[in-house]
């Protein structure tokens, strides 16, 4: 999680190891959402493409669980 936080940049490493534990979780769940909701809209792209070609219907992609309730 440290590394993720600090771009793998060793220096930046030492600092985030020093935020409080809240900060550095929530700064987690918000990389992680934005994570989520690239590979989603990237997800309905495709679809979106792939959809109206196909001879049986596609169900679009599920809004992952992370997304839900926040904007």
């Amino acid at each position: 999680m440290v590394r993720e936080l600090a771009g793998y940049d060793v220096d930046r490493m030492r600092q985030v190891v020093r935020w409080p534990l809240r900060d550095a979780l929530l700064a987690y769940q918000h990389m992680r959402r934005d994570s989520a909701r690239e590979q989603y809209l990237h997800d309905v792209r495709v679809w979106a493409s792939i959809a109206p070609h196909s001879a049986k219907k596609i169900d679009p992609p599920k809004v992952p669980a992370i997304l839900k309730g926040h904007s």
